[in-house]
């Protein structure tokens, strides 16, 4: 397969579809809450980056089997993914466990020190008390994800999603308000609905690949036994993506925490952006998954020349779709943001934000895209050392804009150009050394 932009598009859309669907889920809780109050609307943004971040941790995990997958499958060793399926599920079952255990335990001693208004904190950690059940259901949807990624058959990813989503709207509006019976929950009604809904995704997965996949074809008829060796490579590849996304995240922690000090309504209304720039996202994360999949699937085959042409096609498919959105969004900040919250000044107060939000991913599309292909081509590590000299720099940018300065809530948001700047410069430099992207131009 030559992977044009007909072959990328076929892999990505269902990957994008199933993006969309899945933060639905967390955009309908910031729709939902948003009628509830500001105090609820913030503390969500806090709590949810909290439970983002840990499960960010599985993600990295998910991301370096998911490389593996995908070498065995580019080089034609299809019946050696199923130990790797096994063993990287019973892992994660593990890691759930363990990050509710230390949730319950720890964050009543950390979020106090991090949230400064008595009444966010109580809304946080009502949220969080609920919401860190879904580890174990998210963290084995990750496992999933790797497989059918890596396995280059995504379509089951939109029907999961979709599952997760309907689940979620429901259990928010029985849940948050107390509707056809059930207990007004507000808040911690929200965290109950997203953990039910990552149930029945985590439950469509199960039945889809037990009755629409070729389990003897991979060797998933066989669970197989504990192997340590299996266990250690994949952590020589995951350690590295689990890092780098769990520093990824955590820096967006740090923004939100250092908004709080502004004041409630800066919070508030950083939530409310961050969701909307999460839409936007899902085209360059669906993108970014397609360029590593593909990356470590023609390295199976021995076609790393092809690396740098095809890494360039998902970028300029990226430009064009992000550039008809953000014009689109750009028509009327009021209305999109109405979406979210019917509170006038909060809308009002946030378009400066909003537009320098759009602008910014004229430089997150070829940075996630390029990023995605150092990770995609095994160098997880040295990806890992990108991330933690962007995030450098940007937690000094960070202290100083906001922290320091307490500056305009626009200025602020102007901090991811210089973090997706960064990481363009290092991750770009480091593949034309490797010598495996090519001028745009000769693509």
């Amino acid at each position: 397969m030559v992977y044009g932009y007909k072959d990328i598009w076929k892999i990505a859309g269902p990957i994008l579809l199933g993006m969309v669907i899945q933060q639905l889920v967390g955009v309908t809780d910031v729709v939902f809450l948003g009628r509830v109050g500001q105090t609820e609307l913030g503390a969500s943004a806090i709590a949810g980056l909290y439970y983002i971040t840990i499960y960010m941790l599985g993600v990295g995990f998910g991301i370096g089997v998911q490389i593996l997958i995908a070498r065995l499958n580019g080089s034609g060793k299809k019946r050696q993914i199923a130990p790797l399926f096994y063993q990287s599920m019973g892992l994660m079952l593990v890691f759930a466990v363990a990050a509710i255990i230390l949730s319950y335990l720890l964050l009543p001693l950390i979020l106090p020190l991090l949230i400064s208004s008595g009444q966010v904190l109580s809304a946080a950690w009502e949220y969080l008390y609920f919401r860190v059940w879904g580890f174990v259901f998210s963290f084995a949807i990750v496992v999933f994800r790797a497989f059918y990624v890596g396995i280059v058959n995504t379509r089951v990813l939109s029907v999961s999603a979709a599952a997760m989503l309907l689940v979620n709207m429901a259990g928010n509006y029985l849940l948050i308000f107390g509707k056809c019976g059930f207990p007004e929950m507000g808040i911690g009604g929200a965290a109950l609905a997203s953990v039910l809904a990552e149930a029945v995704s985590a439950v469509v997965f199960v039945v889809y690949t037990c009755f629409k996949i070729n389990v003897r074809h991979y060797g998933l008829n066989a669970l197989g036994h504990f192997e340590p060796h299996l266990i250690r490579k994949i952590f020589s590849i995951s350690v590295w993506t689990t890092i780098q996304l769990f520093i990824s995240f955590a820096t967006w922690f740090f923004f939100f925490v250092a908004i709080e000090r502004i004041g409630k309504f800066e919070l508030a209304a950083s939530n409310v952006l961050r969701s909307i720039s999460t839409l936007l996202y899902m085209v360059v994360g669906a993108l970014g998954a397609t360029a590593s999949t593909l990356t470590s699937n023609l390295i199976g085959q021995n076609r790393k020349e092809e690396i740098g042409a095809v890494c360039w096609r998902i970028i300029r498919l990226g430009a064009m779709v992000e550039l008809g959105l953000c014009a689109l969004f750009a028509l009327s900040p009021e209305t999109v943001m109405r979406i979210y919250t019917d509170d006038i000044s909060l809308i009002t107060g946030s378009v400066d934000a909003y537009y320098v939000m759009l602008g910014s991913y004229l430089v997150i599309v070829p940075t996630m895209i390029i990023f995605n292909v150092v990770i995609g081509s095994g160098q997880t590590r040295q990806a890992m050392f990108i991330e933690l000299a962007a995030t450098v720099f940007y937690v000094f940018n960070v202290w100083y804009i906001v922290v320091w300065r307490r500056s305009s809530l626009a200025w602020c948001w102007s901090t991811e150009y210089f973090y997706n700047f960064m990481i363009l410069v290092f991750a770009y430099w480091y593949l034309r050394r490797k010598k495996l992207i090519i001028p745009c131009g000769t693509a």
